[in-house]
């Protein structure tokens, strides 16, 4: 792909953003005790953070998607709040998962070659990760699968501050992990107990959560990879990412970003 190809998304609407931002923290809220820790993060606040940060990169993308007339199939792909997500959307019968990345820069954006110049990964801890399950198929009416990988600004300089953060009070946070302790992170088949109890046991101990916008980062979408391209991809340990930019404590299957198809070249934009 080319610089011509990075696709910048344009939801600057200050409402719409953060309605956006709040409908992911309220998911991530909501579906922590039934999600299973792979980072081995102490701090439930910043586990919380992580999964509002993915699910708003998933938010932001299917809506401006929407904004320019682009449907993707969402309604299948979704799960209940206490079971594991399956993909994140359903596209020229695909099933595709969002690979977002928060980036560390200065400036708003990069410049289109310095996009191109950092790698498409694909999480490759050990054989339950996400790179293991890359050609398993959730859905049987869909005939493949297939990755979108898209990069936001992190929040400026200070890689240990991300673009938002959250407030609740001592009391909501010992509830969420109680239930936590309680359900250990695991896949329920059944619900365990309704949204609506939550929500009021969570905000009759305490004010709604509070949100606390750094910036509006949008997101630079590009390439994509399907199961033709997925032999090209290599193992990278965290110390092989050399990046200004992008930093991981993960392994992960990678592939430079200029040797992908764009995600351009599948829809009219």
């Amino acid at each position: 792909m080319h610089e011509s190809d990075l696709i910048t998304t344009d939801i600057t609407d200050a409402d719409t953003y953060e309605g956006l931002l709040r409908e992911a923290i309220e998911y991530a809220i909501l579906s922590i005790p039934f999600t299973f820790d792979r980072m081995g993060i102490r701090d439930l606040k910043k586990k919380i953070i992580n999964i509002a940060k993915g699910k708003f990169a998933e938010n932001l993308f299917a809506s401006f998607l929407n904004s320019k007339g682009i449907s993707i199939d969402q309604k299948t792909t979704s799960t209940p709040f206490f079971q594991t997500d399956k993909r994140d959307f359903i596209l020229d019968n695909l099933e595709w998962d969002i690979k977002n990345n928060y980036l560390t820069h200065a400036n708003a954006y990069l410049n289109g070659s310095q996009y191109l110049d950092l790698l498409a990964l694909i999480p490759n801890r050990a054989s339950w990760d996400q790179w293991s399950k890359r050609n398993h198929k959730y859905f049987n009416e869909t005939s493949g699968t297939g990755y979108v990988f898209t990069f936001m600004r992190k929040s400026g300089v200070d890689e240990h501050r991300d673009f938002f953060d959250i407030n609740f009070s001592f009391a909501q946070e010992l509830f969420i992990r109680d239930l936590y302790e309680t359900y250990e992170g695991k896949h329920q088949i059944t619900s365990p107990y309704e949204k609506s109890w939550f929500w009021e046991v969570f905000h009759s101990k305490g004010n709604p959560f509070g949100i606390v916008l750094r910036s509006h980062p949008q997101m630079i979408i590009s390439g994509i990879a399907t199961a033709r391209d997925y032999d090209r991809f290599e193992n990278f340990k965290p110390s092989q990412v050399q990046s200004p930019y992008l930093r991981t404590i993960i392994s992960n299957m990678g592939l430079h970003i200029s040797e992908l198809r764009s995600f351009k070249s599948m829809v009219n934009l």
